[in-house]
């Protein structure tokens, strides 16, 4: 647990996100399962990601997928402006499962005032 000193005095206890956890386990499995199965190409998923964690505030998550993002030669800045126009429709509905799964991760992330680790310019 996490504890955070909430300026009156009395400190809160805050869980961590555990891989321990049964229900983490299940989420992270079917996560991997929506990433390795998609349509969706490796360097748009993570954009996808980007994107979603920005409007879902969850800078943990942002700092990680824009860091995978660049790490497979993609400018994280760069987002698909019409989506309809350019998927087939399964390239759709894989999309569509890709942001349900980011989103479950901000979530839990920002519920559990994830931060992003420290890193060293070599990062």
């Amino acid at each position: 647990m996490n504890h955070q000193d909430t300026g009156a005095g009395e400190t809160l206890r805050r869980p961590r996100m555990s891989p321990a956890s049964a229900a983490y386990r299940l989420t992270k499995q079917y996560s991997d399962g929506v990433k390795a199965a998609s349509t969706i190409a490796p360097k748009t998923q993570e954009l996808v990601k980007v994107r979603a964690s920005q409007i879902n505030g969850c800078a943990f998550c942002l700092d990680m997928h824009a860091r995978e993002a660049l790490e497979l030669g993609e400018d994280p800045r760069r987002l698909y402006a019409r989506v309809r126009g350019h998927y087939s429709e399964e390239q759709y509905l894989d999309l569509l499962l890709l942001i349900g799964v980011i989103n479950v991760w901000n979530r839990l992330s920002v519920a559990l005032h994830s931060t992003p680790p420290v890193r060293n310019d070599k990062e």
